[in-house]
């Protein structure tokens, strides 16, 4: 029986739990697929750092970013939920 544990006590982003999938063997062209939904691309490669592999994953958006915010985009944010 194999089993994996999956534990990120410092927690983990979204690149870095695809990355691991892809290398356990998930199915790239399957999670580009998903990820289409959302207007983004992946860009996947092999890194070598220490001694140790893993593929890196950044998610590619050809969308404009939104308008910047400010000290006071973040009041008028937080002033809403009070």
């Amino acid at each position: 029986m194999k089993a994996l544990v999956f534990e990120p006590f410092s927690g983990a982003s979204g690149d870095m739990v695809i990355g691991s999938l892809l290398d356990l063997g998930a199915d790239e062209s399957k999670i580009r697929a998903a990820i289409s939904v959302f207007d983004l691309e992946l860009a996947v490669k092999e890194e070598i750092k220490q001694g140790i592999a893993a593929k890196r994953v950044e998610f590619i958006t050809n969308k404009p970013l939104g308008r910047k915010r400010s000290v006071n985009s973040y009041k008028n944010i937080v002033s809403t939920i009070e």
